[in-house]
């Protein structure tokens, strides 16, 4: 059996020799009939394979749609059973919630900075290192530089705790979260 090449191959060589005859015989007619058969089979079969992978490609985004509402659905419920674990120990905070495996308790989670803007993240693509500009000079007339402002949240926090108001931006103290100790 040979590869689509090779059966495309063999009907252009057959088609070659037809335009280089002066007298076409019955043998490079029988020639060229079996060439283009083989080359259709063999196309159906590619038809069909690429059929195949189709299919199963669409089968797989099918299956990764279902697993992915699973996986959110059993976040939300994580996300519940979480909020109502808090709920009961916020009411009942003298209570030890000891299991044989463990224990529930609540963790405060540290302070953190809410600003009144947006500051979305941004993807860099293609971006150049410095050292492939030495190794290739030529790269250079490629090359745009690309300029951000980011907001440094580390010197803001520091700034709110000790003190500096700023009508935009603020320390928070989020309640706290269902933490499990083994």
């Amino acid at each position: 059996m040979s590869t689509l090449a090779e059966y495309a191959l063999e009907v252009e060589l057959a088609c070659r020799e037809i335009d280089d005859a002066d007298d076409i015989s019955t043998s490079i007619a029988e020639r060229l009939s079996s060439a283009t058969g083989d080359l259709v089979t063999k196309i159906d079969r590619y038809i069909g394979m690429i059929d195949a992978v189709k299919s199963r490609v669409s089968l797989l985004k099918e299956q990764r749609d279902r697993i992915v509402a699973a996986v959110k659905t059993a976040e939300s419920f994580d996300k519940q059973l979480k909020n109502y674990v808090k709920y009961v120990i916020q009411q009942m905070p003298n209570i030890p919630y000891k299991g044989s495996t463990g224990s529930l308790y609540l963790h405060k989670n540290p302070k953190s900075v809410k600003v009144d803007f947006a500051f979305p993240d941004k993807t860099v693509y293609a971006v150049v290192d410095a050292a492939a500009l030495q190794l290739e000079p030529s790269l250079i007339g490629y090359v745009k530089s690309v300029s951000l402002n980011v907001m440094d949240r580390e010197r803001l926090k520091a700034d709110l705790e000790a003190g500096m108001l700023l009508p935009w931006a603020r320390i928070v103290t989020d309640e706290c979260h269902v933490r499990v100790k083994g």
